[in-house]
Protein backbone atom coordinates (compact mmCIF):
# COMPACT_ATOMS: atom_id res chain seq x y z
CA UNK A 1 0.00 0.00 0.00
CA UNK A 2 1.13 3.46 -1.26
CA UNK A 3 0.17 6.37 1.16
CA UNK A 4 1.48 10.45 0.88
CA UNK A 5 1.45 11.94 4.52
CA UNK A 6 -1.96 13.94 5.12
CA UNK A 7 -3.70 12.99 1.85
CA UNK A 8 -7.14 11.83 2.57
CA UNK A 9 -10.50 11.78 0.94
CA UNK A 10 -12.64 14.99 1.77
CA UNK A 11 -16.51 16.32 1.92
CA UNK A 12 -18.11 19.16 2.61
CA UNK A 13 -21.51 20.86 2.52
CA UNK A 14 -22.70 24.02 3.74
CA UNK A 15 -26.01 25.84 3.62
CA UNK A 16 -26.48 29.43 4.45
CA UNK A 17 -29.64 31.82 4.71
CA UNK A 18 -29.90 35.24 5.36
CA UNK A 19 -32.84 37.56 5.48
CA UNK A 20 -34.96 39.98 7.11
CA UNK A 21 -32.13 40.20 9.45
CA UNK A 22 -32.10 36.34 10.12
CA UNK A 23 -29.05 34.57 9.45
CA UNK A 24 -28.57 30.55 9.67
CA UNK A 25 -25.80 28.85 8.65
CA UNK A 26 -25.23 24.80 8.57
CA UNK A 27 -22.10 23.01 7.58
CA UNK A 28 -20.89 19.18 7.20
CA UNK A 29 -17.29 18.65 6.95
CA UNK A 30 -15.53 14.55 6.73
CA UNK A 31 -12.41 13.76 6.28
CA UNK A 32 -11.48 10.05 5.43
CA UNK A 33 -8.61 7.83 7.17
CA UNK A 34 -5.05 9.40 6.36
CA UNK A 35 -1.25 8.48 7.35
CA UNK A 36 0.11 11.70 9.77
CA UNK A 37 3.09 10.61 10.14
CA UNK A 38 5.31 6.94 9.14
CA UNK A 39 7.87 7.26 11.75
CA UNK A 40 6.34 6.95 15.30
CA UNK A 41 8.57 6.88 18.42
CA UNK A 42 11.70 6.19 16.02
CA UNK A 43 10.62 2.61 15.49
CA UNK A 44 8.85 3.08 12.02
CA UNK A 45 5.43 2.85 13.56
CA UNK A 46 2.91 4.59 11.30
CA UNK A 47 0.35 6.89 12.36
CA UNK A 48 -3.08 6.88 11.15
CA UNK A 49 -6.29 9.27 11.76
CA UNK A 50 -10.04 7.55 11.88
CA UNK A 51 -12.11 9.02 9.65
CA UNK A 52 -13.95 12.44 11.20
CA UNK A 53 -17.08 14.34 10.90
CA UNK A 54 -18.49 17.72 12.40
CA UNK A 55 -21.41 19.20 11.76
CA UNK A 56 -22.05 22.67 13.40
CA UNK A 57 -24.48 25.41 12.85
CA UNK A 58 -25.17 28.96 13.86
CA UNK A 59 -27.81 30.81 14.04
CA UNK A 60 -28.02 34.83 14.34
CA UNK A 61 -30.92 37.75 14.88
CA UNK A 62 -30.20 41.36 14.30
CA UNK A 63 -32.63 43.12 16.21
CA UNK A 64 -31.89 46.63 15.39
CA UNK A 65 -29.02 48.63 13.13
CA UNK A 66 -26.88 48.35 16.74
CA UNK A 67 -27.91 45.22 19.07
CA UNK A 68 -27.26 41.48 17.37
CA UNK A 69 -27.65 38.38 18.81
CA UNK A 70 -26.49 34.85 17.74
CA UNK A 71 -25.98 31.41 19.09
CA UNK A 72 -23.62 28.32 17.83
CA UNK A 73 -23.00 24.93 18.17
CA UNK A 74 -19.52 22.94 16.90
CA UNK A 75 -19.29 19.28 16.66
CA UNK A 76 -22.74 18.73 17.97
CA UNK A 77 -22.91 15.17 16.90
CA UNK A 78 -20.06 14.63 19.18
CA UNK A 79 -17.64 12.92 16.96
CA UNK A 80 -14.81 11.48 18.80
CA UNK A 81 -10.95 11.65 17.46
CA UNK A 82 -8.80 8.81 17.63
CA UNK A 83 -5.44 7.90 16.01
CA UNK A 84 -4.03 4.19 15.51
CA UNK A 85 -1.22 2.10 14.24
CA UNK A 86 -0.53 -0.57 11.60
CA UNK A 87 -3.94 -1.80 12.76
CA UNK A 88 -7.12 -0.05 14.81
CA UNK A 89 -6.23 -2.40 17.64
CA UNK A 90 -2.50 -0.49 18.42
CA UNK A 91 -4.60 2.60 19.47
CA UNK A 92 -1.80 5.80 20.12
CA UNK A 93 -4.66 8.74 21.31
CA UNK A 94 -8.25 8.92 21.36
CA UNK A 95 -10.21 11.97 22.29
CA UNK A 96 -13.61 12.10 23.17
CA UNK A 97 -15.79 14.69 21.32
CA UNK A 98 -18.16 16.94 23.24
CA UNK A 99 -20.55 19.64 21.40
CA UNK A 100 -19.79 22.96 22.50
CA UNK A 101 -22.65 25.89 22.11
CA UNK A 102 -21.69 29.53 22.10
CA UNK A 103 -24.15 32.27 22.97
CA UNK A 104 -23.31 35.82 22.13
CA UNK A 105 -24.49 39.58 21.68
CA UNK A 106 -22.82 42.18 19.74
CA UNK A 107 -23.36 45.81 20.04
CA UNK A 108 -22.18 48.44 17.32
CA UNK A 109 -21.44 52.17 18.32
CA UNK A 110 -21.88 54.88 16.38
CA UNK A 111 -24.83 57.06 14.16
CA UNK A 112 -27.35 55.12 12.16
CA UNK A 113 -25.43 56.56 8.86
CA UNK A 114 -22.84 55.62 7.20
CA UNK A 115 -19.85 57.74 6.64
CA UNK A 116 -18.38 59.08 3.58
CA UNK A 117 -16.24 57.23 0.97
CA UNK A 118 -12.90 59.07 1.75
CA UNK A 119 -12.02 61.44 -1.59
CA UNK A 120 -9.90 59.96 -3.96
CA UNK A 121 -6.00 60.42 -4.27
CA UNK A 122 -4.62 63.34 -5.84
CA UNK A 123 -2.83 62.77 -8.88
CA UNK A 124 1.12 64.03 -8.38
CA UNK A 125 2.02 66.68 -11.19
CA UNK A 126 5.16 66.66 -12.73
CA UNK A 127 6.61 69.57 -14.36
CA UNK A 128 8.69 69.12 -16.93
CA UNK A 129 10.65 71.81 -18.88
CA UNK A 130 11.06 70.86 -22.76
CA UNK A 131 13.40 73.27 -24.38
CA UNK A 132 12.64 73.56 -27.67
CA UNK A 133 14.87 73.43 -30.51
CA UNK A 134 13.97 75.71 -33.00
CA UNK A 135 14.46 74.42 -36.52
CA UNK A 136 15.44 76.79 -39.20
CA UNK A 137 12.49 77.02 -41.82
CA UNK A 138 12.67 74.06 -44.62
CA UNK A 139 14.71 76.02 -47.81
CA UNK A 140 13.43 75.52 -51.35
CA UNK A 141 16.55 74.09 -53.01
Amino acid sequence: MFALTGLSDSANITGIFEKWGFSARVAYNWRGTFLASVNNGGSRNPRYFEPYGTLDFSLGYELNNHFSVSFEGVNVLGEDLRVYGRSKKQLFFAQEGHARYYLGARYRFGGDTVAPPPPPPRRRLRLRRHLRRRRPAPTDR
